[in-house]
């Protein structure tokens, strides 16, 4: 399994349940497609700092450059942009 795979734990794990998924600077960087998925007003700042400033250090989805940046956010986490 490669850092951009999931696959399913359960079979490993047992009762295994993914609510976040983290990933480095650096592999965001390189990544050539990259989505982001967040939601609720308590994302707001951290969406308008990776809007505000590129290669911002306090929001790592700032260093995503590939061929396809996807952001899927709802209206609360949008509401500060």
């Amino acid at each position: 399994m490669n850092a951009l795979e999931i696959k399913d734990l359960s079979k490993s794990f047992g009762s295994f349940s993914l609510q976040n998924l983290t990933l480095t600077v650096p592999m965001i960087a390189r990544s050539k497609h990259t989505w982001v998925f967040t939601s609720e007003v308590r994302k707001a700042d951290a969406v308008a700092a990776a809007f505000a400033q590129r290669n911002n250090p306090h929001a790592p989805s700032s260093y995503a450059d590939g061929e396809e940046l996807l952001w899927l956010i709802d209206e609360g986490a949008a509401s500060k942009i």
